[in-house]
């Protein structure tokens, strides 16, 4: 009987463990926090603040260049992600205009992916 309870607690146990790995690799962002980041997407603004409504459906507050000449157009971003709390936030350090039509050759893999 004992060894019936502790073999049925280990399956829970070994079953529990899987899904808890496989809950934590489906929330891991799409771009590395650790690395510098290229995102694609729309400058736009809203009262002071600017943001990056990227091609893969984010929202990322974008710091550190003037953008005010670029709202409403494609750029991609280049800078360091931070993700705290549900914000994100692009420490942008070069954007550049791309053209509507090239827009796809900037996306990372993943992304490309994600819009197929």
């Amino acid at each position: 009987m004992k060894k019936q309870l502790v073999i049925s607690f280990m399956l829970v146990l070994f079953a529990f463990s899987l899904l808890l790995v496989g809950f934590t690799s489906a929330i891991e962002p799409i771009y590395p926090l650790d690395q510098e980041t290229v995102i694609t997407g729309m400058v736009e603004q809203e009262g002071d603040i600017f943001f990056l409504q990227a091609i893969d459906g984010n929202e990322y507050t974008i710091t550190g260049q003037e953008l005010s000449d670029m709202v409403g157009k494609k750029v991609q971003a280049t800078g360091e992600l931070v993700i705290e709390k549900n914000k994100n936030q692009l420490n942008a350090n070069e954007i550049v205009e791309v053209e509507e039509e090239s827009i796809e050759q900037y996306m990372e893999p993943e992304t490309k992916m994600l819009l197929e």
